[in-house]
């Protein structure tokens, strides 16, 4: 639990967007009231859907109305003070506060159930919101604050939000000005692994729409609707995950026992978006044969690309373990692929030293079956294999520091950036 917390600390504003691409809701008349009394108003809706015992179901859902309609209307009877009837009339923004305060719906009782399933039951964005604004409360108050009881109650909700649960569709934007919907479906499985599953969704919503639309060809392309997950422990070692190319619909097979990433110091959540960084790659132009794939360029195109990715997509613990000159042992080699970490950090250098070789390439890629001497041209004809010893020399961190915090700015956006971004792409084609 700790080692979860600090690494949800730790994590960049970018990295915590998990409704970037959503349509932000109205805001409630509620949001209005003060943190203690949404707490209440949250954990009291919580208690009735699962069977308050402390009245008389009818006398306690009318205590509950009664004494949330009174705060609601304390809002309200300071807002009619200032009606305008004092000659001040009232700003547009005063106003529209007062309309919402005024249309307050408090929340009823639900169908009874357990309590796990009553919070699980509610709005992720809502809960999410307020377990945020409570953290930050938190961190000015301190933890003393917070009563036992609403203490044990976030408890609660934070084992609510790591079971299954249906998330909204991610929105894909288009290079034509198209969009489509993108959902993914995670496999039934033992409850054991739902901290996997709520660790593989969180990756999906922050980041799959951004993956699809960089390197997808066609990011409206219906096979992109629908994305599904199975969380296998039979998978043999070292394999973390694979993506299953024989079915229609796009198939990630991961590790579902998540000790298995940390022996080889991966996380599932970092697997899991060098997986769906494969999802677009399946349009790369493949060997007709198998046993020309190991070994071939297109391969190391594909597995660098989604290397590169933790760089630019990931958290900063994606990339603690990845190793880095000046400290490179003999038996690392941007070739060798099992696994991937070496060459994503030498593909993150090409791409600085030969801007677009990281777009150039994944595109190339779904043109044609690529080779190595299409690789060259895009290193002013100069082989990998000369710009991997000068790589060697470098200090990673002085000279790629300001380098990947400029690419993460660049690429990672909001939902109106990046649908504005693909606007002008289309206006940039059509001309």
């Amino acid at each position: 639990m700790k080692q979860e917390f600090n690494k949800f600390r730790s994590l960049d504003d970018n990295a915590l967007q998990r409704d970037v691409r959503r349509t932000n809701p109205p805001k409630s008349p509620l949001d209005y009231l003060d943190l203690a009394t949404r707490h209440e108003i949250f954990f009291r809706k919580v208690e009735d859907q699962n069977s308050p015992k402390s009245l008389p179901e009818g006398n306690n859902q009318k205590h509950w109305d009664t004494n949330q309609q009174n705060k609601i209307a304390g809002e309200q009877k300071r807002y009619k003070k200032n009606d305008g009837t004092a000659g001040e009339p009232l700003t547009q923004s005063e106003t529209d506060r007062r309309e919402e305060i005024d249309s307050a719906v408090i929340p009823k009782r639900e169908s009874s159930g357990s309590y796990l399933d009553a919070v699980k039951s509610l709005s992720i964005t809502d809960v999410t919101q307020l377990v945020k604004g409570t953290m930050d409360w938190i961190r000015q108050n301190g933890v003393k604050s917070l009563s036992g009881k609403s203490f044990m109650q976030l408890m609660v909700i934070g084992l609510a939000l790591s079971g299954p649960y249906t998330v909204d569709a991610v929105k894909i934007y288009g290079k034509k000005g198209c969009s489509t919907d993108s959902d993914v479906f995670i496999d039934e499985h033992p409850s054991s692994y739902d901290n996997a599953h709520r660790v593989v969704t969180a990756r999906f919503n922050e980041r799959f729409a951004q993956l699809v639309e960089r390197y997808a060809k066609d990011p409206c392309d219906k096979k992109f609707e629908k994305i599904r997950v199975t969380l296998d422990p039979n998978l043999p070692y070292p394999v973390l995950g694979y993506v299953n190319d024989a079915e229609e619909t796009p198939h990630i097979l991961l590790q579902a026992i998540e000790s298995e990433h940390t022996k080889q110091k991966f996380s599932i959540g970092r697997t899991a978006l060098h997986e769906f960084s494969h999802i677009p790659h399946q349009d790369f132009v493949m060997p007709p044969l198998y046993e020309d794939f190991p070994g071939s360029a297109v391969e190391w195109v594909g597995e660098a690309c989604a290397e590169y990715n933790v760089f630019i997509y990931g958290t900063k613990q994606d990339m603690e373990h990845i190793p880095f000159p000046p400290n490179l042992e003999p038996i690392h080699h941007y070739t060798k692929l099992s696994p991937p970490t070496i060459a994503g950090s030498f593909m993150l250098w090409l791409n600085k030293r030969f801007p677009g070789f990281v777009d150039k390439s994944s595109q190339l890629a779904m043109e044609k079956l690529i080779t190595w001497k299409d690789l060259e041209q895009l290193t002013d004809g100069q082989p990998l294999k000369d710009h991997w010893e000068e790589y060697k020399k470098i200090d990673f961190a002085a000279e790629m520091s300001q380098f990947i915090k400029e690419q993460r700015q660049k690429h990672l956006g909001s939902d109106q950036q990046r649908k504005e971004k693909n606007t002008l792409l289309v206006t940039k084609d059509e001309l």
